[in-house]
C-alpha cells in the first residue's frame, strides 16, 4: 500500500532520464541514439527529448565524429559528491593510510553494492608500480579480494540470493562453476577472522 502511495508522487520525466543514464555502463560506454533507444522502454520521441535535455545539462556528451553519446562530466561530479558525503570514506582514510604505511603496499576502501564493490578511497604506496584501482571503480565482488572480504558479512541466505546459480554471472564459457567455491572462500575467511 505504501508503495502505491509513493508511486503517485513519482515524476515520469525524471524516471525516464535516470533510466537513460543507467543504460550506460561497462558494456555500453558509447551508444548511438538508436542503440540507446533499444535499451530503454520509452517512446522514441520521448527518448529523443530526454537525450537532448541530458546533453544540454552536461549529463550526456555527444561525439560529433561518431554521432554517439557517452556519460558526461556532470555524472562524474554526482558520483564524487556522493563518495565525499560518505562518512565511511572520511573515517576510513586514516585507517588505510596507516595500513599502507605499515605494509608498504597500496590500500583501498570499498563498499558493497549488490554483486559489486565500489572503491571509495585509496592510497598509493611510494614507488608502487602496480595498476591502481581508481576511486569510483565498480567491479564484481567475487572477482576482487576486497569484494570477497565484504561478501563474508553476508548470511548464507543472502549469499544464495545474490548468487542463486552454480556459475557466477560473468563466468566464461567452459570454466568450472565457482559460486559455491566463492561461498566456501567466504566461510574460510570468516573462520580466519574469528
Amino acid at each position: 500500500m505504501a508503495d502505491d502511495q509513493a508511486c503517485k508522487y513519482l515524476i515520469p520525466g525524471l524516471d525516464r532520464g535516470l533510466q537513460l543514464l543507467l543504460a550506460f555502463g561497462e558494456q555500453h560506454k558509447e551508444m548511438t541514439f538508436a542503440e540507446l533507444h533499444r535499451l530503454v522502454d520509452m517512446p522514441k520521441a520521448t527518448a529523443y527529448r530526454v537525450v537532448q535535455t541530458l546533453e544540454h545539462l552536461g549529463f550526456l556528451e555527444r561525439n560529433p565524429r561518431t554521432n554517439t553519446f557517452a556519460l558526461g562530466i556532470k555524472v562524474l561530479r554526482l558520483g564524487f559528491e556522493y563518495i565525499a558525503s560518505l562518512d565511511v570514506a572520511q573515517a576510513g582514510q586514516p585507517v588505510i593510510e596507516q595500513l599502507r604505511d605499515r605494509s608498504q603496499c597500496s590500500s583501498h576502501l570499498a563498499i558493497r553494492d549488490g554483486h559489486d564493490v565500489i572503491y571509495i578511497a585509496r592510497v598509493s604506496a611510494a614507488g608502487s608500480q602496480i595498476n591502481q584501482v581508481s576511486v569510483g571503480t565498480r567491479l564484481p565482488a567475487h572477482r576482487t579480494s576486497l569484494g570477497r572480504m565484504l561478501l563474508t558479512s553476508t548470511s548464507r541466505e543472502e549469499f544464495e540470493r545474490l548468487y542463486p546459480h552454480d556459475a557466477l554471472p560473468d563466468a566464461a564459457p567452459g570454466h568450472r562453476p565457482i559460486a559455491k567455491r566463492c561461498g566456501r572462500w567466504c566461510n574460510r575467511i570468516r573462520l580466519v577472522a574469528m
